[in-house]
C-alpha cells in the first residue's frame, strides 16, 4: 500500500517539478520585471533560473527512474525522505517568519506571481512532510516484515 502511495508521490512530484523547470528554463517569471530591474539583476536572475531549471529537470529524471523500481532505489528514497522532512520544516519557518505579500507589494510585476506566496510555501511544506511520512512508514513496514 505505502509503495503505491510512494510511487504516486514520485510521479506527482515529477510532474510538478517538470512544470517548475519550464517556468525557470524559459524565464517566464522574469518577463514582467525586465523593464523594472537593472540589466545586471535580470542577467543574474536568468543565470539562476537556468541553473534551477536544469536541477529540476535532473530531479524529474530521478523521480521517474526511482518510481520504476522503488525497492532497488531504497537508499535514494530514504535520503530524499530525510531531505523532504528537513526542507518542509524549513519552508514552514520561512513562511512564518517573512510576509512575502508585503515584500512583493512594491513590485507589482512580482506580486502578480505570488499573491499567496506564504500559503504556497506552507502547502509545499505539507506535501514534503507527507512524502517523508510515507517514506518512513514504508521503511518501518519493510523492516517489520524482515
Amino acid at each position: 500500500m505505502y509503495k503505491n502511495i510512494l510511487r504516486g508521490f514520485l510521479i506527482g512530484g515529477g510532474i510538478y517539478l517538470f512544470l517548475e523547470a519550464v517556468l525557470y528554463l524559459f524565464n517566464i517569471r522574469l518577463y514582467s520585471v525586465e523593464t523594472v530591474w537593472p540589466d545586471s539583476a535580470v542577467s543574474y536572475a536568468r543565470l539562476i533560473n537556468q541553473f534551477l531549471g536544469s536541477c529540476f529537470l535532473f530531479m524529474v529524471i530521478l523521480a521517474f527512474e526511482v518510481q520504476k523500481n522503488i525497492e532497488k532505489y531504497q537508499p535514494v528514497i530514504k535520503t530524499s525522505g530525510l531531505w523532504a522532512l528537513f526542507y518542509g520544516f524549513l519552508l514552514i519557518f520561512i513562511s512564518l517568519s517573512k510576509d512575502f505579500s508585503q515584500a512583493f507589494n512594491s513590485l507589482s510585476s512580482l506580486y502578480v506571481w505570488f499573491p499567496f506566496y506564504n500559503q504556497y510555501l506552507l502547502l509545499e511544506a505539507v506535501f514534503l512532510i507527507a512524502y517523508s511520512m510515507v517514506v518512513f512508514l514504508w521503511i518501518s513496514k519493510k523492516d517489520g516484515k524482515q
